[in-house]
Formats: C-alpha cells, structure tokens, sequence
C-alpha cells in the first residue's frame, strides 16, 4: 500500500501541561507541520506514532529511515541530541532549529540551525518559510537511489537453458543505506533465484545515473547451489527506463557469464495495460509477482 512522504520531528516532548510539552505542541502545529506539508511531507513526532510494537524501536526505525528529519534543539535535551547524532552518521537529511536565545552547542553549530520565538508571529512565519527553503534544498540534492526507488523489470538480451527473458529488481533505502533485491525467474514462469542471499554491496558512482551491485545467491534442490554476481544498472533521464549487464558465476545450471539487459519501471499505468491490479507492487508480494511474470511470457493475441 502506498505511503505518504513522512518526516520524523526529534523534540522535547515533556510531560502533559509542562511549558515543554505547550511549546513543543506550538512549535509542531503551527511550524512544522505546515512546513513540511509545503513540501509533500507528513511530520509525524515520536507521541503521534500509534504502530503496535516497542516505541524506542519505531523511533529509531524512523531516524535512520525516514526521508527527511526536523530536529528541535531547544532546551538541549539529551534524547533530542542522542536521536540527532543517529541521524548525523547515516548522513541523512536534517533540518535543525532551536529557540532564539538559546546556545546552539558546539559539536552542531556549524550546521545551520533555525532560530524561532513561537510568541512571536513574524518570527514563526520565518522560521516556517526557512523550513521549507532547507527542505527544497535537500530535495534539489537528490541521490539516484532516492528517484528510482520502487520495483523494475530487467529483460534480459539472451537467456539459456531454462533461465527465463525476465527478472524483477527492487531497489529501495534501508537503514539508511541503499539496498538491491532481485528474483530471476524460468521459462516457466516459476521462481529461479532470489538474490542476494548474505552478500550485498552497493555502490553509486558520484555524480553518475549508475549503481553497481555485488551479490550472492542461492538455488537449486535444498539451495545447494551458489553464485556470485556484480551488476551493472545505468539509468536513462526519464527515471522510467535503463540498462545494464550482470556477470555471474556459479555451479549447478548457472555457470558463468554476462548477459546485457534493459529495464522498465514498473508503474501503475504499466501494471494497468497488462490488465492487473494497479497498487504499488513489491517483491515481497510472490503471487502478483508470479503473476505478471506469467503474464509477460504468454505469447500476444493476434
């Protein structure tokens, strides 16, 4: 199911009626929220997450994973600057404010930092349009990773044996880094491979519409067999489309060799012209997988 940009506000939240707890609210409705919606965001702080399961680990799951982070440095509380300093080693996108008068810290004060006085309208006014000027400024550096993040189709140039013409390649963020999945299928339509199985390295070129991923895999009766491979993905301006290769060596009925490929994104509108159910579509979905790549295999009607 598809799911809104969300931004993860780190703030001091305090105890219910505390000064704390009535500025932070301010500063959240009237501030940031319509900030980031500005810019296609949900700003959700960690009191508004109603997800079953341990808050501490949700909280965490969201500043190393969230695409965009706002940090309130107010008051120089120690949670606010422990979840800030997570999300500083992944180097992730921050914006940082804090209220007028008070210390920007040392270790932070050569990053910009917002000043704000929530009594004081124009100040709130500013302090929202800065916002929204860091935000757009984050989202004019975008990586590769970031627009072409979703599930493709890889169409492979030359097949053999009982290696099929498609695979599916997923390509998304985790744990701040990026990651690959992939899934080969047979002539048959049924599941081949899917990789990596431990081994998966990632690495984008700066400055270039390319991404090397090496991996592992594992198949055959009881996966007996192993493989390792390095791929190649170049991707064209549209972010629709591509191309690339993959060399792979291995035992069983996959031995060595590179095979050149394209690649398609797969879109709503795409999955609509083959006549299928059109929401987002991942490789953890087996069955809608399974059935777009059998669809894809059936010869045209003439």
């Amino acid at each position: 199911m598809h799911k809104e940009k969300e931004c993860f506000v780190i703030a001091p939240i305090g105890e219910k009626n505390s000064q704390t707890r009535k500025r932070s609210d301010q500063i959240l409705k009237n501030i940031v929220k319509p900030a980031a919606a500005e810019c296609g965001y949900v700003a959700i702080r960690a009191d508004e997450i109603f997800e079953p399961g341990p808050i501490t680990d949700q909280v965490i799951q969201r500043i190393i994973e969230d695409p965009l982070v706002i940090a309130d440095l107010t008051e120089g509380n120690p949670n606010v600057f422990y979840e800030l300093a997570l999300r500083h080693a992944f180097k992730r996108p921050v914006v940082q404010l804090i209220r007028t008068g008070d210390t920007i810290p040392f270790d932070v004060r050569g990053m910009r930092t917002i000043e704000v006085d929530h009594h004081d309208m124009k100040s709130v006014e500013e302090a929202r349009k800065k916002i929204v000027a860091q935000i757009r400024a984050y989202e004019g550096k975008k990586t590769i990773i970031d627009e072409i993040q979703g599930l493709w189709l890889e169409k492979k140039q030359k097949v053999k044996k009982v290696e099929g013409p498609f695979s599916l390649v997923e390509f998304d963020i985790k744990a701040g880094q990026p990651r690959v999945r992939g899934r080969s299928y047979g002539k048959d339509g049924k599941k081949r491979v899917d990789w990596p199985h431990e081994l998966s390295v990632c690495w984008n070129p700066p400055g270039r519409d390319e991404l090397f991923h090496m991996f592992d895999g594992r198949y055959g009766p009881m996966a007996k067999y192993s493989a390792l491979g390095v791929s190649k993905f170049k991707f064209l301006a549209d972010r629709q489309h591509g191309e690339g290769y993959f060399v792979v060596h291995g035992s069983g009925d996959i031995k060595k060799g590179a095979i050149d490929f394209e690649l398609e994104r797969i879109t709503k509108e795409y999955l609509l012209g083959l006549g299928l159910e059109s929401s987002p579509l991942t490789l953890d979905e087996d069955d809608r997988c399974s059935t777009l790549i059998k669809k894809l295999l059936r010869p045209p009607r003439r």
